[in-house]
């Protein structure tokens, strides 16, 4: 089974240290979840207890992994095409960060 991510974006929710999504894709049923949890957390529960200096980098994890996913395709098809000479360490690095989230579930 491929790990996947709760979809987002993700943002702050209503109580400090709370980061949400309105999505709830591969969120388990372990008490974080429901209408009254929505309620509570203002959004499907992504984290908590996330010190306050964390939280606006959590929140933008989504978009960030979104933008990285767009960035490495971008740039693999320029390397393909001839048109990227520079060094394809970091590229090579990107998509092996990606591949691990792709990977099987280990659990």
């Amino acid at each position: 089974m491929k790990m996947r991510p709760t979809d987002g974006p993700y943002r702050p929710g209503k109580q400090n240290g709370i980061v949400v999504s309105d999505a709830s894709n591969g969120l388990t049923l372990n008490g974080a979840t429901g209408k009254r949890s929505v309620d509570y957390y203002g959004g499907n529960l992504i984290a908590e207890s996330v010190s306050p200096c964390n939280v606006p980098l959590l929140a933008a994890s989504w978009d960030l992994l979104r933008l990285l996913r767009n960035l490495v395709s971008r740039d693999r098809r320029m390397v393909e095409a001839g048109g990227l000479m520079q060094s394809t360490a970091e590229l090579d690095e990107a998509e092996g960060f990606l591949a691990v989230l792709d990977s099987e579930d280990p659990s």
